[in-house]
């Protein structure tokens, strides 16, 4: 199998009729196939440092503590609110924030941070909640990109379950940087890696209900993140 591989990728030469002729020479094709695996040899090697640098990134604390997030936010008034440790530890955060913030005559809403100081395979990664949401019973009706203000692109889904219905707004944050793809998010994760050895992160997800209906409940969440964002940089570092 490898000899049959290895003649496709460069045909074995023809013997000459006359065996003191000058060799003839390879094809330009053959050539560059060389030369491409020459490169796959080198990317290959050099996977192993790459991986190594982002292995030893340092961990890089919140600005400060989630302690002192202010629990007034405009006309939002907010309280911490418990969460089950097991379920803290399943997300392999290492700082997080669970809140719900009234207004006066409105549904609450509720904010989560998950906090990573380093991503590694060791540890945890950032991840998307559309996971976590649908398998504890949620059912996907909608979901799209919306936009909060001017570099600030929130990803939403409108989630169902039995009677109730909820609007949730999340995006990724990293060194200042809003995203609403994880797979950008993974890849400036890995070029920060290199780059400079950081690789925190973390994710922002906001729920209300959808009452009295979904648009209803976007611009309550609009109004909401237009208040938080201004903060968020006091504790996720840039």
């Amino acid at each position: 199998m490898i000899n049959w591989t290895l003649n496709k990728i460069q045909p074995v030469a023809a013997i000459p009729s006359d065996p003191f002729a000058p060799p003839t020479p390879a094809p330009r094709r053959a050539l560059a196939i060389e030369s491409y695996l020459v490169l796959a040899v080198v990317l290959v090697g050099l996977g192993g440092p790459i991986a190594l640098r982002m292995s030893r990134a340092p961990a890089v604390e919140l600005g400060q503590s989630f302690d002192r997030f202010p629990m007034e936010l405009g006309p939002w008034h907010g309280q911490v609110v418990f969460i089950d440790p097991e379920m803290v530890k399943a997300t392999k955060s290492d700082a997080h924030l669970n809140a719900e913030f009234s207004h006066p005559g409105q549904p609450p809403v509720s904010l989560w941070i998950a906090y990573y100081e380093t991503q590694k395979k060791a540890g945890g990664f950032v991840h998307s909640p559309k996971l976590c949401l649908t398998g504890g019973g949620w059912t996907q009706l909608n979901t799209g990109i919306g936009r909060i203000g001017k570099d600030m692109p929130i990803n939403y889904m409108i989630l169902k379950q039995m009677g109730p219905s909820m609007v949730v707004y999340y995006w990724y944050l990293q060194r200042g940087r809003w995203f609403t793809s994880e797979y950008l998010n993974k890849l400036y994760m890995v070029l920060d890696g290199l780059r400079s050895r950081r690789t925190d992160g973390a994710l922002i997800r906001l729920i209300t209900p959808a009452e009295p209906n979904v648009e209803a409940a976007r611009k309550r969440l609009d109004a909401f993140a237009q208040q938080l964002a201004p903060m968020l940089p006091n504790f996720i570092p840039n």
